[in-house]
């Protein structure tokens, strides 16, 4: 039976894992040095049988059949030339963002595409209920006007931890760890224009907020708010038509409310993760022009955006 590489011993274990085991019926293979990780989880326990245990990364994508790189961006695009070189690696599973910055993601989508292996990446808005019912209303009702706002304290914010999830720089912060999910829906339902972007730091690269505002060929101007560090825990989304407005309230975009997370659990996104992988190798089709315009988006909010420092008073 073939089997996946996991590299990443962070959501690489605690999300990946499970969904590849448990929803998925796949195999994996993991660099022994995850396992004191791996046996620190209990909810994983059940999983073990279907582990194999091997020396390294490097031992991990040479006998696996997949990959995935459930890594930083820095380490991610690192370990995307070996991938490309091991050409028994069929599919690859990868994380957002692709790289630190839209330049250098568009550079690896371009030899992803040369390689001419199976790629998907980790948007997962797309499979939630509330991203599918907002594409059936832009297609079906002339709405005048969209919002979305997420609020939340990262957990990096509310642990005081020093990570690249808060750096700007290596792909962290408000608009290219947390805006990117959005940046990738918006992008699939068409939308190609910023009319502009702010962003707010604390420090020199720390973006915890995020506004922007997009248009799009016969869709309605889309504002965006993402504050990663707010003591408000929301996500709304409102459609504005002439005939009224409908709008959507959930603790986050993962829709908590209908899932209580009590210690031990598996990861509440583990069902979503497991639809997105099973589409490796179970659908036909081929994203990558999708992910360009993702990239392309992405990169439209970087060159208008402008940055301000929040205040004491702020």
């Amino acid at each position: 039976m073939s089997e996946i590489a996991i590299l990443g011993s962070g959501f690489g274990l605690y999300g990946y894992l499970p969904a590849l085991v448990k929803h998925c019926g796949q195999r994996v293979v993991i660099p022994e040095r995850y396992r004191a990780k791996f046996m620190a989880r209990n909810e994983l326990a059940d999983c073990a049988r279907q582990v194999r245990w091997v020396a390294d990364e490097q031992a991990a994508l040479t006998c696996a059949s997949g990959a995935v790189l459930a890594l930083c961006p820095a380490q991610q695009t690192r370990w995307l030339g070996e991938c490309i070189q091991q050409a028994q690696l069929e599919f690859l599973i990868l994380e957002k963002p692709l790289a630190t910055d839209p330049g250098t993601a568009l550079t690896w989508l371009n030899r992803l595409r040369d390689s001419g292996k199976t790629i998907r990446i980790a948007y997962l808005f797309r499979y939630l209920a509330w991203a599918q019912m907002l594409q059936k209303r832009l297609l079906h009702v002339e709405l005048e006007k969209l919002t979305i706002q997420w609020q939340f304290m990262a957990h990096h914010f509310r642990n005081d931890l020093q990570n690249w999830k808060r750096d700007h720089r290596q792909g962290g912060g408000a608009l290219r760890f947390y805006g990117i999910h959005l940046i990738a829906l918006l992008a699939e339902f068409g939308y190609q224009t910023t009319n502009w972007s702010i962003t707010q730091r604390t420090s020199p690269y720390e973006f915890g907020r995020w506004r922007a505002e997009f248009s799009g060929p016969g869709l309605p101007e889309c504002n965006i708010e993402v504050d990663s560090g707010s003591s408000e825990r929301t996500f709304t989304l409102t459609c504005n038509a002439s005939s009224g407005q409908v709008q959507h309230i959930d603790d986050d975009p993962f829709e908590l409310r209908s899932h209580v997370q009590v210690t031990g659990e598996i990861d509440r996104r583990v069902s979503v993760l497991a639809e997105f992988c099973k589409s490796a190798w179970t659908l036909a089709d081929n994203p990558g022009e999708m992910y360009e315009r993702v990239v392309r988006l992405w990169q439209s909010v970087e060159d208008c955006d402008q940055s301000e420092t929040k205040t004491a008073a702020a």
